[in-house]
């Protein structure tokens, strides 16, 4: 089922960039009383996580005996939904008072939707024959 590690650098750096585009829009609107100070340990910990993702969506989507549209357009936001709703429970119970249901919801769409661009992406470098 698992082929390699070989795609997963790019599509880790895919999920931080799209993040970094995120959260450069939205850390004013949203996320502004809660986000840390940078630090090289938060980038690090950001990257270990994006790397976990990446490995999740090419283990579980496109190293698939039938990776194609329809997974771009079910399986990629459900993968997402799953993690980012993981992510926000955990958030959610331990910091309840900082962590709001409203961003809770918010942040699970934003899972959603970058799995789905990720997973589009994998797709169309994989159909032109940019991607094994």
């Amino acid at each position: 089922m698992f082929e390699s590690f070989e795609d997963v650098p790019l599509i880790t750096v895919l999920f931080s960039a799209l993040t970094a585009l995120y959260m450069f829009m939205f850390q004013n609107v949203l996320y502004y009383e809660i986000l840390p100070e940078p630090s090289f340990k938060n980038l690090i910990m950001a990257y270990f996580m994006w790397f976990i993702m990446a490995f999740s969506l090419k283990m579980f989507i496109i190293d698939t005996d039938e990776f194609d549209i329809i997974d771009v357009l079910t399986r990629g936001p459900l993968l997402g939904f799953v993690i980012y709703l993981a992510i926000n429970i955990t958030l959610y119970s331990v910091m309840p008072d900082v962590w709001t249901a409203s961003l809770m919801s918010a942040d699970i769409l934003w899972g959603m939707a970058l799995f789905s661009i990720v997973t589009f992406i994998i797709y169309t470098f994989k159909e032109f024959g940019w991607m094994s």
